[in-house]
């Protein structure tokens, strides 16, 4: 691949465009591919001021091998992983390494993060495969004091019949995930991306990666 250049110098905005493509091809950050995402339910709650979901994720040891996943690729179990919450938000994403991984991420609220009389007082998005939170009136709402509350989750549906359960969640599902936090890389480790087995880091590695093996609507 050649770079158009100056002196010898790539031009800064070729190579940056350069860049872009070839992150997107891996990790399909950034690209929207929402059209399949469901229309929100989280109208259905007005009114409502009490957690709907009030128990924190039952994190246990790992059980399991490595599950195949595709071309080499695979998912090494970290930890056993239950957890039923809000969904708050979701994003799908279509392109890229990360996407045939994990073609959705969900935001999924539990304890306070799962109260709708809270969650409305907020302005919640997703993009490149992070979640974002904001408080509309941060006098009002400590948004940093809820960090162990919610969480953007990588979804990697265990088999074909989750991923249709999975494929109709939209904000505002009531739903409980049982399966798997993974670990996921190639055959020969060039691709890693591993999960965190915490909820109460911050910042990049601090998604969860959840191999989903059953999935219950509790709305």
């Amino acid at each position: 691949m050649s770079y158009a250049s100056h002196a010898g110098i790539p031009n800064p905005l070729a190579l940056a465009a350069v860049i872009g493509i070839v992150f997107a091809t891996l990790f399909g950050e950034g690209l929207r591919g929402t059209a399949s995402v469901p229309p929100s339910r989280m109208e259905q709650f007005g009114g409502h001021d009490a957690a709907l979901a009030p128990s924190d994720p039952v994190q246990g040891p790992a059980a399991g091998d490595v599950v195949p996943l595709f071309a080499g690729y695979v998912a090494e179990p970290q930890a056993s992983y239950d957890i039923t919450a809000l969904v708050l938000e979701r994003r799908n994403y279509r392109v890229g390494v990360s996407a045939r991984v994990a073609p959705m991420d969900f935001v999924l609220g539990w304890g306070e993060m799962s109260n709708p009389a809270l969650v409305d007082r907020l302005d919640i998005r997703q993009g490149g495969r992070f979640g974002y939170i904001r408080a509309q009136d941060p006098a009002a709402v400590d948004v940093l004091r809820l960090g162990s509350k919610w969480a953007n989750t990588h979804i990697v549906p265990a088999n074909d019949a989750v991923r249709a359960q999975l494929e109709t969640v939209s904000s505002g599902r009531l739903v409980r995930m049982t399966g798997h936090l993974v670990d996921v890389y190639s055959a020969r480790k060039r691709f890693q991306w591993r999960t965190s087995t915490s909820r109460r880091d911050r910042g990049n590695g601090a998604c969860e990666i959840i191999l989903v093996e059953t999935v219950e609507f509790l709305d």
